[in-house]
């Protein structure tokens, strides 16, 4: 991009709109409304453009199905408020904004009109501007993006890595994918990058819903990244940044036929989804003592876990481990279906894998689960999921096992599934946050160093947008020399595998981990999910979920 320097810039950026036309989706509105509201940003100028025409084939306009299907699921599924695609006038937030607008045709010298539209390119050089954000459905000719500093920001509605287009998630819910995407993308005349990129969990029983998280969230990732470049510069703004190659996009429409096949197929999994009303997602802990998963093998052996069961009216889920004196502990997620509330409680592990007496832990007046442990200064802390209550909290053991008492917050906002570990010279702490308007989860990375600390954000944050491996599937631990993340997929149903990632990069300025292994639900008969994995020494946990007929509040 132009002028890439290091250096931290100071905000407000110098922000230019461009838009073809006065009303916009209600999710471009939303970002329009958080950069007026923000302390980063100053929008300097409304670039009204013409409407690009399309080039590429087309099919024909949505068909009238789809038409009428649309109106249904808006109507049954969706608050008209919260639709991101409904359009909304945007008069009202850009009246004091002054505005310039583009010549129809590129500039040829010696036009009649070229000397005005060097005027409206000394216009915008005057300007200074750093950014231009392009809305609707128009583009910045080739002529003026030498004028914004950092380039052209867009939304894409889609993968870039696709050469189709239609009705945006449409295609994502007719063929059931795994996940739905979204991306920020920067470009100015030399190239074009995806600086952020964010999965979401197809919806396949509802185009609006599915439509939710991509729009919502992406308005999130396009000002998360903004204001990095405004406090930290374009170094640490495209840190997450990969080139993208433009294409060619066919806009296909689905057609009545497609429509009545896909709403077939669609009253038979409602159909089966009522049938499964019958039944519950039942979870169960499983320990193994002996074997080990070694990530850096590219494959699992699971053989030789044994599963424990819970009492009626409970369920066991989020295994963690720690070793006290010699002995192996199993704390754990006890949930109660007669409250919908999860407590804390823990079983030793025996030698042959048996779990000894179960104990209460932890209980609060809201949902607790994942129950991570750490020690600092010999003190043993644990770290449970407290979303409910809006906070990350810190409970100090008074006596072990089964006697904790809060200590602190550590973060004073909503989160899931937190994990900490000690690298370097501070502590790294992972964390899956929900966007607020959509619940998509972000995964967050802070850094401290001390427990108590003063938690920084990491520039990279978030460094996960993808629902298959943003959010934490256990404990943290060390492979050999690799340090190793856990996390949890939750794209086709919550909590369907975790995967094993090794850490590589890991600095206060720069993120980054691969893929080493993916677990799936197949390794033990009847499990339909997977999510969260332990070891200590040479004992493990896992967990696993599969179907059981309801009974009442009792299974």
């Amino acid at each position: 991009m132009p002028d890439q320097d290091s250096a931290a810039r100071q905000p407000p950026l110098r922000i230019g709109v461009l838009v073809d036309e006065q009303t916009l989706p209600r999710f471009e509105e939303e970002i329009l409304r958080r950069i007026q509201a923000s302390q980063f940003a100053n929008i300097e100028v409304v670039i009204r453009a013409p409407k690009l025409t399309q080039s590429a084939p087309t099919a024909t306009h949505p068909s009238a199905v789809f038409h009428r299907y649309e109106r249904r699921d808006l109507r049954r599924r969706n608050d008209p408020a919260n639709d991101p695609l409904a359009k909304v006038d945007c008069r009202g937030i850009l009246v004091a904004v002054p505005s310039v607008e583009l010549a129809s045709e590129p500039r040829r010298e010696g036009a009649a009109d070229a000397s005005a539209q060097d005027a409206i390119a000394g216009e915008l050089r005057e300007l200074s501007l750093d950014v231009v954000i392009q809305l609707g459905s128009c583009a910045l000719p080739a002529e003026y993006m030498s004028l914004c500093r950092y380039g052209v920001w867009s939304i894409l509605l889609g993968d870039p890595n696709s050469d189709t287009s239609g009705p945006p998630y449409f295609w994502e819910t007719y063929r059931n994918d795994a996940v739905s995407t979204a991306a920020v993308l920067v470009h100015d005349a030399q190239r074009q990058l995806v600086v952020e990129i964010g999965h979401f969990a197809t919806r396949p029983t509802s185009l609006a819903w599915n439509r939710r998280q991509p729009c919502w969230t992406a308005v999130a990732l396009l000002l998360q990244r903004l204001e990095v470049l405004a406090h930290r510069g374009w170094d640490a703004a495209s840190c997450n940044a990969v080139a993208y190659a433009p294409r060619m996009r066919r806009f296909i429409s689905p057609s009545n036929s497609q429509m009545l096949r896909w709403l077939a197929r669609d009253s038979w999994q409602k159909l089966a989804k009522r049938i499964q009303g019958r039944t519950v997602k039942h979870w169960r802990i499983a320990t193994r003592v002996g074997g080990q998963i070694r990530p850096a093998d590219g494959r699992a052996d699971l053989g030789g876990f044994r599963f424990h069961e819970s009492p009626q009216g409970h369920f066991y889920a989020d295994p963690m481990l720690w070793n006290r004196d010699g002995r192996n502990w199993l704390f754990f997620e006890d949930y109660h279906y007669a409250t919908h509330l999860g407590t804390i409680s823990c079983a030793e592990v025996l030698p042959d894998g048996a779990l000894g007496p179960t104990m209460d832990v932890l209980s609060r007046p809201y949902h607790l689960s994942f129950p991570f442990l750490l020690e600092d200064g010999g003190e043993l802390y644990m770290i449970p999921e407290s979303g409910d209550n809006g906070a990350i909290e810190l409970f100090r053991c008074v006596e072990f096992p089964d006697r904790w008492e809060y200590d602190c917050a550590l973060l004073d906002f909503a989160a899931v599934d937190t994990t900490i570990t000690w690298i370097g010279d501070r502590y790294w702490l992972f964390t899956s946050v929900p966007e607020p308007r959509a619940n998509a989860m972000q995964l967050q990375l802070y850094s401290s160093p001390s427990l108590r600390g003063e938690w920084a954000p990491h520039p990279c944050n978030p460094i996960s947008n993808d629902i298959r491996c943003n959010r934490g599937g256990g404990a943290m631990f060390i492979d050999g020399e690799r340090v190793i993340r856990v996390s949890q997929d939750g794209s086709r149903i919550y909590g369907h595998s975790f995967s094993f990632h090794e850490i590589v990069d890991l600095t206060p300025e720069t993120y980054r981990e691969r893929l080493m292994l993916n677990v799936d639900p197949s390794w033990s008969q009847g499990l339909i999910g997977t999510h969260t994995y332990a070891r200590c020494g040479d004992v493990e946990a896992v967990d696993g979920v599969m179907r059981r007929r309801r009974k009442g509040t009792a299974v």
